[in-house]
């Protein structure tokens, strides 16, 4: 009987592949009137691991942890939002002004001003309410959101 030697380094592959242990993973974060969030971070946190992926202009991340695209391992994980405020410079002294423009480029000079897009709740893994669950098999996680109300 002869035995198929040419199979065995695709064995070897796929069973290094499979001992990896990360799922790809991709997904979409929107409001709940379905418009994207256009910015910010997704983060999934589990007891031993953090994993995140950036919120690209339509809404969509890809998440890693080592590599920013390799996935994470299955198991349980609370999810929570950052970076997701609307950001705004006042100028609040003259500083150095740009002798072409006029403007005043001093940003020793100037507050940052944050206003909240996405209710504060999603920053917080404990208040989130997002929790994510992967058997190895899911590979997307879409994530609808409530916008800031100006609580």
């Amino acid at each position: 009987m002869k035995h198929p030697f040419f199979l065995l380094p695709l064995a070897v592959l796929l069973i290094v592949a499979g001992c990896s242990g990360k799922v790809p993973l991709r997904g979409t974060v929107t409001f709940d009137d379905g418009e994207p969030v256009t910015h910010g971070a997704v983060f999934f946190q589990s007891e031993t691991l953090s994993a995140h992926g950036v919120i690209q202009s339509d809404g969509t991340y890809i998440v890693g942890t080592d590599k920013t695209t390799d996935g994470i391992p299955r198991g349980t994980y609370q999810v929570f939002l950052a970076g997701t405020e609307h950001v705004e410079y006042r100028q609040t002294r003259t500083g150095v002004i740009d002798s072409v423009t006029g403007e005043n480029i001093d940003h020793r000079f100037r507050d940052e001003i944050r206003t909240p897009i996405v209710d504060p709740k999603y920053a917080n893994p404990t208040t989130s309410g997002l929790t994510f669950n992967t058997d190895g098999r899911t590979k997307t996680f879409d994530i609808v959101v409530e916008r800031y109300s100006g609580r």
